[in-house]
């Protein structure tokens, strides 16, 4: 993907006074939709991999940017998803004062948790795409995210995330759990919701994009990507292309490059009780690349392109596709 310069930088306020830093991407003229990217964990708008991807997202939309309070150069503290939906109310006001009346979100990872508490929270956008996002908080199912929870709960590893990756994150912690990401999924209908998971992803299973999509009402979709990674560093400019078309016609049962299913959904109760026991979920660990079985009601696609027809019969919702593995490089969340 290549870079893309922003048209002009600019600055955020939040509702509880937070000024965050923001990059503001117009491709063209007329009535073009509004893109809003919410990024991973201890990312940025500033980095080349955002602002490729903002400029594939720009091939059919405007794009607004931000860094996320306690990240790059805005200001704060990181709540690691709490506080963070005051971070995205403010784009979306912005874009509304400014004359957007389509306005769509895209997270990754944290920022897929938070764009999905926003929805479910305040809504008044007209579609949620949800990338390499967790259903619950507190997980330690994997080794990388055992990792990240040590520099988040202990002052020395806060304080080499704020000096080696520019994030500040709160001491404080959180005061009371705030609603997981599961549960304000279940409230975002009327809103299309698209959930995108790799089975490669190294920080969460995909059976927290299938808790994600069991616990919401329809219009939504769910794309399981076999050899998919993590969040932002798993991104190619097909993937974005393929989450930019859905965004424009978001209550589609189609896919454009569908394949087969891998396993079966996890129940929303099940994802209930992690959250009052989140040692239920700490035993399994990422799953590496694979290639799934075909269930029932399905055939083999062949080498997929934009345009190859669909594959998918029982499940038109849920669309299970082949994508290349990129070069990941690690991004955490």
């Amino acid at each position: 993907m290549a870079t893309s310069l922003p048209t002009r930088t600019l600055w955020l306020t939040t509702g509880d006074g937070v000024r965050l830093s923001a990059a503001f991407d117009r491709f063209g003229d007329g009535d073009r939709p509004l893109t809003i990217v919410a990024h991973g964990f201890t990312g940025t708008w500033r980095h080349p991999r955002s602002r490729a991807i903002a400029g594939t997202f720009g091939e059919s939309a405007d794009v607004l940017a931000f860094d996320f309070r306690g990240h790059g150069a805005s200001g704060g503290v990181s709540t690691v998803g709490d506080k963070e939906v005051h971070d995205v109310a403010a784009a979306v006001a912005v874009a509304r004062r400014s004359g957007y009346r389509r306005i769509r979100l895209v997270g990754f990872s944290m920022g897929a948790a938070v764009v999905i508490r926003y929805g479910g929270l305040f809504g008044g956008v007209d579609a949620i795409a949800a990338v390499s996002g967790p259903a619950t908080w507190f997980y330690k199912g994997t080794t990388v995210m055992r990792w990240l929870h040590r520099a988040i709960d202990n002052r020395t590893g806060r304080w080499t995330s704020r000096l080696a990756l520019r994030t500040r994150i709160d001491p404080q912690g959180w005061p009371t759990k705030p609603m997981p990401p599961w549960e304000a999924a279940s409230r975002v209908a009327p809103i299309p919701l698209l959930v995108v998971h790799g089975t490669a992803d190294r920080f969460f299973p995909r059976r927290h994009a299938y808790a994600l999509y069991e616990a919401a009402a329809d219009p939504k979709q769910l794309w399981i990507e076999p050899g998919m990674g993590h969040a932002e560093s798993a991104m190619t400019p097909d993937m974005i292309r393929r989450i930019a078309s859905w965004l424009d016609s978001p209550e589609s049962d189609t896919d454009p490059r569908p394949s087969p299913s891998d396993s079966a959904p996890v129940a929303v109760e099940e994802v209930a009780h992690a959250e009052q026991d989140p040692r239920r979920w700490e035993s399994e660990s990422s799953v590496g690349i694979e290639q799934p079985s075909l269930p029932h009601g399905y055939s083999r696609c062949p080498t997929p392109a934009l345009d190859s027809p669909t594959c998918q019969r029982d499940q038109p919702n849920v669309t299970y596709s082949r994508l290349s593995t990129s070069s990941a490089r690690r991004c955490l969340m």
